[in-house]
């Protein structure tokens, strides 16, 4: 097991004791990654601090007593982290309509641009359309179903899948096309 693995799950077994050193320890030593992860996956950067505090609540309350010592506790976390910036991110979607999505609710604007492979990624979903770049973003970033995007949309099911799969072709040929290796 990598140390970072089993270091995690220590601390993660200490919590479950009780020990509230522990848990302190946790956010000291694992924190700072946590925090660039639900940055990574909320689309309201802000509440990254407040997810992640409600991330360690819970592994207080529940998480940290079911935890298996032979798993990996660092990708447990990273689950937790994940479910709930996706949650999130539908629920304070949910309250706009598919209009008021504005610029920053874009693919192209969550992938950050400090690599040459998301610049290149950055740049081939600038080329695609509005309607493409709404559907994978509520796809692929919020973690909705086809049939809640048809919904939302008023289109088919069926209409929305051949978007999605039209747009990651696009995709697929645009990355391609700039890939100098």
């Amino acid at each position: 097991m990598e140390k970072r693995v089993a270091r995690c799950n220590h601390l993660l077994a200490k919590i479950k004791r009780g020990d509230e050193k522990a848990l302190e320890k946790l956010f000291e030593e694992y924190g700072g990654g946590f925090l660039n992860i639900a940055r990574f996956y909320l689309v309201d950067k802000d509440y990254a601090e407040d997810l992640l505090s409600e991330v360690f609540v819970e592994i207080v309350r529940t998480e940290a007593q079911m935890i298996d010592e032979t798993k990996n506790g660092l990708n447990l976390i990273w689950t937790m982290i994940k479910r709930k910036a996706y949650r999130h991110n539908k629920k304070s979607a949910g309250e706009n309509t598919v209009e008021e999505i504005d610029e920053k609710q874009s693919l192209a604007f969550c992938i950050a641009d400090d690599t040459v492979d998301k610049i290149a990624l950055r740049h081939a979903i600038e080329q695609l359309s509005d309607e493409e770049n709404k559907i994978l973003f509520m796809k692929f970033w919020q973690g909705f179903t086809v049939r809640e995007i048809a919904k939302k949309l008023d289109k088919s099911r069926s209409g929305v899948q051949y978007i999605i799969d039209g747009a990651i072709k696009k995709l697929r040929a645009l990355l391609e096309e700039e890939d100098p290796r």
